[in-house]
């Protein structure tokens, strides 16, 4: 015989369960759409931040290569 508190458990226990599932497959899909922007980032962005920073650098120099040739010689 299972009494009004041990029914109360089990049904609290089998809702606890069902919400675990929920949550462990949501933190997977979220999980799964964190991994994918990684990629994304990894071979769409990363690159053209590299190349900006290149160009960058390239123009920095280009600049002071030309205030140092307007100088003149030392």
């Amino acid at each position: 015989m299972v009494g009004p508190l041990t029914h109360k458990i089990r049904n609290l226990e089998g809702q606890r369960d069902q919400y675990m599932q929920e949550a462990r497959k949501d933190i997977q899909s979220r999980r799964a759409m964190h991994n994918s922007q990684l990629q994304s980032y990894e071979q769409d962005i990363k690159p053209l931040k590299r190349k900006a920073r290149m160009e960058s650098i390239q123009q920095n120099l280009a600049s002071i290569g030309a205030r140092v040739g307007k100088m003149g010689p030392m």
